[in-house]
């Protein structure tokens, strides 16, 4: 018989358990201890239970509805409980997510236990009902466990046991519920107890990583929602929940909530708790999940204090079409209430721009598309926009959206006749918004992007940015507009200001970031440019010009082999090619400079921006000069960021200079 097949029968039954060998552990789950090399482990029962479930599975991918539906069985807990004990397993056993030898994740499938498993022999199994048990390992499982035994519910039970053992479980049960009750209440009146054993000790060292509690205020990170969904096919009703969410109690609470791009930061990984919390520097998170069955949407929420995975509080709402939508304000309050946070009724603004379910659920498919910032996603936003404001012409969050997609679409598709189309009509939409919300952030800030980006008219996108502040201060979208204005006028001081506070709302947007880099770059401050160019590529690792930005960084530090090596890594080829061309020059290495010098000319020849840098570094000013008035003369957007580009500070002294800053109307 397979040790697959013996294992899972053993499972079945409370008499004593075999013990295993898994690798180089030894696995007792009598008394819940893993052993290797004379270390012994003392695991908690649930992370025991996944443990041996994937060993009864070995080798076959076991799918996160699976584990939930067997490991936490009538327990109201989401995706992320089985996310964290498997980090949790893997920093125990020693294993690595890069180089698996115990469990490998299978992307977007689920995990495979891959270590040998055999029955260990020479083992004697112990009574479980005589074995010592960790005195907080019991009171944990007491506190999150349903009566019935974690190990006898991995699979149906067997046939019920004569009457007097009946009689004895319940007395049993009864002990357990009370005991559970009891525990409960101590844990509200006082701190939880130090966890024990090595794999608590890995909990610890999360921990201490953590800012110390007290220098945080009460705070709340709302994560992606996932789609358990059989089809899979209601990820933006998810993500739109998360994103309610986030609004309400960022706007509608005194709780810190981190925004969206920083809580998708985390969406599809596996990360602790303690580690996400870190991350984005709050107190607690709040995780979920939808599901989709027929005409009814079950959705599921828990709120977990980071400090030490505590669950403080966890529901599931079934809804029916027509009301599954309001789910959103009941999960806030809960939060509120449980944080002992005010939760104000939504403005009245707000109120009259409620939504009908169906076009609610239109609004939250629209903003999906506008989130995933793609060229062909932006044509389904602008869309899917345009329907919803048909629908719904007196809807300012329909208007300012419809507004935004124009603009994102001009941004990223650049043709002449239709994007100018975009532009005027995207003025008309956040108009309307205007007209029916004059407090709109979202419509002041798509305004004052319109008023930057192609209208160059400072003073109006000053007024626009002052009045999305004024209805929104902590918004991180017209923070960071607020700090690209100053970029283009080269107020440096106000221009790091709005992007650090924009960094502090959103810190794992990798656009503050970038832009810190390069004010950093300009002032000399070559080693916080470094920083912020490598924290860049930390939460974007794949997007354009980080690679690049870093190369530029190491550069100007006299490192030059290190920026070689980088601006190889740079995926955009125009980036590449400017980097590793400014790189040789400041190496000294004639030959190759030169060469790259002839490459820049030929394959960037209408990024004339990029020929004024380069040209402005190698000391050639008139041809620097002569490719600016190109980049002026062709709207170049890279023209307008001349007050701040680094590459090109050599020419600020030549009265050409001024000229240009006229023509661009900036001021000198």
């Amino acid at each position: 018989m397979s040790i697959e097949s013996d294992t899972l029968r053993g499972l079945k039954s409370r008499s004593p358990q075999r013990v295993l060998q898994i690798g180089s552990w030894k696995v007792d789950p009598n008394l819940d201890e893993i052993s290797s090399g004379g270390r012994i482990v003392k695991l908690e029962p649930r992370t025991m239970r996944l443990l041996l479930y994937l060993a009864a599975n070995r080798n076959r991918v076991v799918g996160l509805t699976e584990m939930l539906d067997e490991i936490w069985p009538n327990v109201v807990v989401t995706p992320q409980s089985v996310y964290s004990t498997i980090a949790q397993l893997r920093q125990i056993l020693g294993d690595s997510t890069e180089s698996p030898a115990y469990i490998a994740t299978v992307p977007r499938k689920g995990y495979r236990l891959i270590a040998e498993v055999a029955e260990c022999l020479d083992a004697v199994p112990i009574d479980p009902t005589v074995a010592s048990r960790d005195p907080t390992v019991a009171s944990r499982e007491a506190e999150t466990a349903p009566a019935d035994s974690a190990v006898d519910s991995l699979k149906p039970p067997a046939a019920n046991p004569a009457g007097g053992r009946r009689l004895a479980n319940w007395a049993v049960l009864i002990a357990a519920v009370v005991l559970a009750a009891v525990l409960s209440v101590r844990l509200h009146q006082s701190a939880p107890v130090a966890p024990t054993g090595a794999g608590a000790g890995a909990e610890r060292s999360a921990e201490a990583s953590l800012p110390a509690a007290a220098a945080l205020p009460t705070s709340v990170a709302v994560l992606p929602f996932l789609d358990l969904s059989e089809k899979k096919d209601f990820e933006y009703f998810s993500d739109g929940i998360t994103e309610e969410l986030i609004d309400l109690l960022a706007h509608n609470t005194s709780l810190r909530v981190p925004a969206r791009t920083s809580s998708f930061y985390f969406k599809g990984k596996a990360a602790p708790v303690a580690e996400i919390a870190k991350q984005l520097a709050v107190t607690h998170l709040l995780e979920g999940s939808v599901r989709r069955s027929g005409n009814t949407v079950r959705i599921t929420a828990q709120l977990i204090r980071a400090a030490d995975g505590y669950h403080l509080w966890s529901e599931t709402f079934d809804r029916s079409d027509d009301n599954d939508l309001a789910v959103e304000d009941d999960i806030a309050g809960k939060v509120a209430e449980t944080l002992r946070a005010k939760l104000t009724p939504r403005a009245p603004s707000d109120v009259s721009d409620l939504l009908d379910n169906a076009s609610r659920n239109l609004l939250l498919e629209c903003q999906f598309y506008l989130a995933r910032n793609t060229p062909d996603d932006a044509v389904k936003a602008v869309d899917c926009f345009k329907k919803l404001a048909d629908a719904k012409p007196k809807s300012a969050r329909a208007w300012s959206g419809y507004a935004n997609a124009l603009l994102l679409r001009t941004h990223l598709i650049q043709y002449d006749d239709q994007g100018h189309a975009d532009n005027v009509a995207a003025v008309q939409a956040a108009k309307q918004a205007l007209s029916l919300d004059p407090n709109s952030a979202s419509a002041h800030a798509t305004l004052a992007n319109y008023l930057m980006d192609v209208a160059h008219d400072w003073d109006g996108a000053d007024r626009e940015i002052k009045l999305a502040l004024a209805s929104d201060p902590d918004d991180p979208i017209t923070l960071l507009a607020a700090g690209r204005l100053n970029d283009y006028l080269g107020r440096f001081e106000e221009f790091i200001k709005f992007t650090e506070l924009a960094r502090i709302r959103d810190p794992l947007n990798f656009r503050p970031y970038a832009r810190l880099g390069i004010a950093y770059l300009y002032l000399g401050r070559y080693a916080e440019a470094e920083a912020m160019a490598r924290r860049r590529l930390d939460v974007s690792p794949d997007g354009s010009g980080g690679h690049a930005q870093l190369a530029f960084a190491l550069d100007f530090q006299n490192r030059g082999e290190e920026a070689l090596a980088e601006a190889a890594r740079e995926r955009d080829d125009n980036y590449r090619i400017l980097s590793k061309a400014i790189t040789y020059q400041s190496l000294g290495r004639r030959a190759e400079a030169d060469a790259a010098y002839r490459e820049v000319l030929s394959e960037l020849a209408e990024i004339p921006i990029f020929v004024a840098e380069l040209n402005a570094f190698r000391g050639d000013k008139d041809q620097a000069f002569a490719a600016l008035d190109k980049a002026v003369s062709t709207g170049d957007r890279g023209a307008y960021m001349i007050k701040t580009d680094f590459l090109l500070r050599s020419l600020e002294t030549d009265p050409r200079y001024k000229r240009i800053l006229a023509r661009l109307g900036l001021p000198d």
